[in-house]
């Protein structure tokens, strides 16, 4: 699905620098419940709230005088912060869009697609990848054993492959970019926090001009979280994204994703 990118993405806000987290969140749809929770968008909310903020946190003592960066400045960021990444917030967010894009016949196509083990193996390697826990073994991978190791050629065709199908890196790009500008206003907009038209577009300059190195990082991480798949059990995975309700899915997950982090 889309969203697995996003540990890429994250490692690149906290290359750019320039919670309280509820599970209250409920819904009255069972169905639409069964199909979240076949998403593995729970495990990379936590992950992604905590990481955005950390970055958040990270730009302002990067980017702020010493003299600015009070205790009162900081617990104003991490309010920011803690309210813009909120889990609950987030889930509800991304079911409401969902609903409101698939609706309840599709739900009905989409869940038993999900249910079968093509689709659930790899949600499952996909939460292991965006444990928290995990991070190191995450980055010694990407940084060293593919070195040591590179794949074979079909491996890293089918991870292009689902890239490619998913729109994956056009996503990881937006929802960065979007959380650059989120903790950019914090740290230097206006009351209202606004930014600086100038500042904006270089940061939507900068990320622009570093597709490759998204397309990279992709494809590297997509190489780690599914290297426990055979290449049959991986075959069938990318191949889930030719059936019409999942394309519609992906669709509506990326509407789903762009609208809980704007």
């Amino acid at each position: 699905m889309i969203k697995r990118v996003f540990c890429c993405g994250i490692f690149l806000l906290s290359l750019y620098s320039t919670s309280a987290i509820s599970k209250n969140t409920s819904s009255t749809d069972p169905l639409l419940e069964q199909v979240y929770s076949l998403t593995g968008l729970e495990q990379q909310f936590y992950y992604l709230s905590k990481t955005f903020t950390d970055s958040g946190i990270e730009m302002g003592r990067s980017n702020l005088p010493p003299e600015q960066l009070t205790q009162r400045k900081v617990n104003q960021i991490m309010s920011g912060l803690n309210h813009q990444y909120a889990v609950d917030s987030l889930k509800t967010k991304a079911m409401t869009i969902l609903k409101q894009e698939l609706g309840q016949k599709l739900l009905e196509n989409v869940l038993p697609l999900m249910q079968a083990p093509a689709w659930r193996n790899a949600i499952k390697l996909e939460n292991k990848a965006y444990d928290l826990a995990r991070i190191n073994e995450l980055e010694d991978y990407i940084g060293g054993k593919l070195q040591e190791n590179p794949p074979r050629t079909m491996r890293v065709d089918l991870a292009y492959e689902l890239a490619e199908k998913t729109g994956a890196v056009d996503l990881t790009i937006n929802l960065i970019t979007s959380a650059a500008l989120n903790n950019a206003r914090l740290l230097v907009g206006d009351e209202n926090h606004e930014l600086p038209a100038n500042i904006e577009a270089n940061i939507r300059a900068t990320m622009a001009d570093m597709r490759q190195e998204y397309e990279s990082l992709v494809i590297r991480q997509y190489l780690y979280t599914y290297r426990y798949l055979s290449d049959r059990q991986l075959e069938e995975y990318v191949s889930c994204y030719d059936n019409p309700s999942i394309q519609a899915l992906n669709s509506a997950m990326t509407i789903a994703l762009m609208e809980a982090f704007k």
